[in-house]
């Protein structure tokens, strides 16, 4: 059967392997490995490795546990990423790798926020109750949206921001690496005049006086983030799918700037456009339809041949 993986995952892979830095993904391969294990009932094992197992797997989470399609290749791909890096290291006895084939993903075209529905998400941020750390909770939803759309960042980055970055006259806010999707380059940002006066008053009730310490002062797990959020779109009277949450505003940032003639890949800090194109960009905001640009309409056929 051979050493088990989640000791070679979190022992070797981890430690050897520094492509493999951020603690969310790291969290991504302890769920696809308790949920191999689950599906065959112990831990898994190298002897486990093989394409019939992967396959057999990949099916038991789309017709069992009723994941969607890109989840469970997201699971397996955890574990056959693992399997390649064993492989290529002649560890274990393991000559060969993976060639499991992933299921098919449904292309969904992407959805940004309209004007009206940021307009009436902005309004749900203004009237949001209570506290959010120390900050009341509407201030924080105001100042977190406001940052997003300036800067088109991920979640994870904005709640990291740190005074200490931002130049207050320029707007410029420098960004290092190592709080960025996968650590490798630094971002600058320009912050808008009106984003800056929205920082100014809250930079003023911070408790430890100002220029220091995380701008959104956040300090509670990722998890209520998001449970947060739910109860924003909820009171905005917005959807509220796995598909509606933060990373929208993303879209939102991408596909309103490129409407506008900006560069949504550079300024998403994407390598290759088709990705901004395929997943960021709401053609209903980008482009217009293409039914409006027919030389005529069929109803005015019908009302002169009347």
């Amino acid at each position: 059967m051979g050493p088990q993986l989640r000791a070679l995952c979190f022992g070797e892979y981890f430690e050897l392997n520094h492509r493999i830095r951020d603690d969310k993904t790291k969290k991504q391969y302890d769920i696809a490995l308790a949920d191999f294990r689950e599906y065959l009932d112990r831990e898994p094992t190298v002897g486990d490795l093989s394409d019939d197992t992967l396959t057999r797997f990949r099916l038991w989470l789309r017709d069992v546990r009723k994941l969607e399609p890109r989840t469970c290749n997201d699971r397996c791909g955890r574990i056959n990423a693992l399997w390649r890096w064993l492989a290529d290291r002649g560890d274990y006895g393991i000559a060969k790798r993976p060639t499991n084939c992933p299921l098919d993903v449904p292309k969904r075209t992407p959805r940004a926020w309209t004007q009206d529905e940021l307009r009436r998400l902005m309004l749900a941020c203004q009237i949001s109750p209570g506290v959010i750390g120390h900050l009341p909770a509407s201030s924080f939803w105001v100042a977190f949206h406001c940052l997003a759309w300036d800067t088109g960042a991920r979640t994870g980055e904005l709640l990291q921001l740190r005074w200490e970055w931002l130049d207050r006259v320029s707007g410029w806010i420098s960004v290092p690496a190592n709080v960025r999707k996968g650590q490798r380059r630094d971002a600058f940002y320009r912050l808008q005049p009106d984003t800056l006066s929205v920082l100014r008053g809250i930079e003023v009730t911070f408790p430890n006086g100002q220029g220091m310490g995380l701008i959104l002062g956040w300090d509670y797990h990722r998890t209520r983030f998001f449970q947060l959020y739910s109860e924003l779109l909820t009171r905005a009277g917005l959807p509220n799918t796995r598909y509606d949450k933060p990373q929208k505003i993303r879209r939102s940032h991408g596909s309103w700037l490129a409407a506008a003639g900006g560069d949504a890949t550079s300024s998403l800090g994407h390598s290759d456009p088709r990705t901004t194109r395929q997943a960021y960009l709401d053609p209903r905001i980008v482009a217009p339809a293409p039914s409006g640009q027919l030389p005529f309409r069929l109803v005015e056929q019908v009302e002169r041949a009347g």
